[in-house]
């Protein structure tokens, strides 16, 4: 008998700022991040509904901003213009704990 993996697509939203948590499905795959007409970013991810939740740490860094002085590890998801602003901000997977930084 074949087991099927259940495996959807959903959107988060994220704020401009550094750092922020986003709760997901463990081994959540991060695939974009877009503009969603207007101020609000999303951050897109192929996920298993089934599996327990993890919390993810995400940065969105504006230009000029600095980056976590421990960037080791950290991912880049994406790059993105909210509509109608000047700045573009650069998004990613941070792998530094909270609790250290």
């Amino acid at each position: 008998m074949v087991s099927l993996l259940m495996l959807t697509i959903l959107s988060y939203p994220l704020v401009v700022a550094p750092i922020q948590t986003v709760s997901m499905p463990q081994n959540a795959h991060i695939l974009a991040v877009t503009d969603e007409n207007g101020p609000e970013l999303s951050l897109w991810a192929q996920v298993n509904p089934a599996n327990s939740v993890e919390n993810r740490i995400i940065g969105v860094i504006a230009p000029g901003e600095a980056l976590l002085e421990k960037p080791v590890g950290n991912s880049y998801i994406g790059s993105v213009q909210l509509q109608g602003a000047s700045n573009v901000y650069h998004v990613f997977e941070l792998s530094t704990p909270l609790d250290t930084l």
